[in-house]
């Protein structure tokens, strides 16, 4: 909803969650995450390993954007004699922050402002659960 400005798109969003059956929904971490994974499903595949790539650090802790979109174009995710690969970095870790897959870092001491991201606790879950549970047990490793 991050992206909706006009008031009746938000009228129209609290009329379908008034309609919608929350309440059915059990706590089981894997029907969660079927939900939450709808808009990684969107990503195109490079997408994917960029996204699934930000679940190696731990949760709540501070992903460098630089050093994350290096390691993207190292691993051939982000191809730079296509464009640039750092505005495509940055144009893609901001599409998720949009989008609530990851979050603004904290700005400590060592940091610049807007420098970091990081994963949320449920969505590196999420992003695990992926990892581990389907299919794509060996990404990183040969």
């Amino acid at each position: 909803m991050s992206t909706k400005k006009d008031p009746k798109e938000w009228i129209s969003a609290i009329h379908l969650l008034k309609k919608s059956k929350l309440l059915e929904i059990t706590n089981t971490d894997e029907e969660l995450f079927v939900r939450l994974k709808f808009g990684y499903d969107k990503m195109t595949e490079n997408q994917k390993k960029c996204f699934l790539m930000c679940s190696l650090w731990a949760e709540d802790k501070n992903i460098p954007k630089e050093k994350l979109i290096e390691w993207w174009v190292g691993l051939g995710l982000l191809d730079p004699s296509e464009s640039d690969p750092v505005n495509d970095g940055y144009f893609f870790i901001n599409h998720l922050v949009d989008a609530s897959m990851l979050e603004k870092g904290d700005n400590g001491l060592d940091s610049t402002e807007n420098s970091h991201i990081k994963m949320h606790k449920m969505i590196r879950k999420m992003a695990l659960w992926i990892v581990n549970d389907r299919g794509h047990q060996n990404i990183w490793l040969p």
